[in-house]
């Protein structure tokens, strides 16, 4: 589901006192140009292969029922980086996902939902320009809750008979199962959905050090629900719209030895907070 790589990360200022005698040691020692390891870190050659942390933010605002909202859907990634040459390749494994919403609505996903989620594969193409390093990342397809012969054109199932469903988080429901909340008014409506979904994205990056990579996402989703246990949000079909701009992610790296659980035990420390 949409949810959050964003909108603009926090960035961060160093306020330092420079005494004369460091300037001069600057100025004696190149005429303040930066020495070599001090461009390598935002370099292609800074770039290595090895685990690190992912945060991707995916924001969008969905109307459905007159009631627009907004969301922000994170999802917390453990990922293996493989560099050759001027490609990156990823392989992301997925250790949480949440999602935070606006406009009087909720979305909730299972455990049985997490669980689930397939390893994405990604793969950048490693440039650079005046400002450093870059990563363009190609297009990466994500199908939830059905078997699609071409996972970018072929259409979502949209009833509960088509063969092309897939009972992905295995609660014997059709699709993939989550849990929404409306609340406006006097509506407050609350039960499962299930649907099937695919979502398209791209990410651009840049690397900041040389265990920092920020990036932004664009992305689009195409969404069908299958049915509910509650009888109103079965029969909606929400419209959804992503925001770019406000759709983000961050890598940071990390050790080999890291896992999922150390990661989301430390999350607050290598990515900034969704709000």
């Amino acid at each position: 589901m949409p949810v959050s790589h964003n909108t603009k990360g926090p960035f961060y200022s160093v306020f330092a006192s420079i005494s004369v005698a460091s300037i001069l040691a600057v100025a004696l020692s190149g005429c303040g140009k930066p020495s070599a390891s001090a461009t390598l870190a935002t370099t292609g050659d800074a770039l290595t292969s090895g685990t690190w942390a992912k945060q991707t933010i995916l924001a969008s605002e969905s109307s459905a029922m007159g009631i627009t909202s907004t969301s922000k859907i994170e999802r917390i990634l453990l990922v293996t980086v493989t560099k050759q040459g001027d490609t990156l390749a990823t392989s992301e494994q997925a250790c949480d996902a949440t999602s935070i919403s606006s406009g009087g609505t909720s979305l909730v996903f299972p455990d049985a939902f997490k669980h689930m989620l397939p390893v994405r594969k990604a793969s950048f193409k490693i440039t650079t320009d005046a400002k450093g390093t870059m990563l363009e990342g190609t297009q990466a397809v994500e199908v939830l809750g059905a078997k699609l012969t071409d996972p970018v054109k072929a259409p979502l199932p949209t009833n509960a008979d088509d063969a092309a469903l897939f009972d992905q988080d295995g609660d014997g429901k059709p699709g993939v199962t989550v849990k929404i909340s409306v609340s406006a008014l006097f509506i407050n409506i609350s039960g499962q959905v299930y649907l099937t979904q695919r979502t398209l994205t791209q990410e651009t990056g840049r690397l900041e050090s040389a265990d920092l990579i920020r990036g932004n996402v664009i992305w689009s989703t195409d969404q069908k629900i299958i049915g509910s246990d509650s009888t109103i949000l079965g029969s909606v079909q929400p419209s959804i719209k992503a925001l770019p701009d406000a759709s983000m992610f961050t890598m940071r790296k990390i050790s080999a030895t890291d896992t999922c659980a150390t990661i989301l035990s430390r999350k607050d420390k290598l990515f900034d907070a969704v709000k």
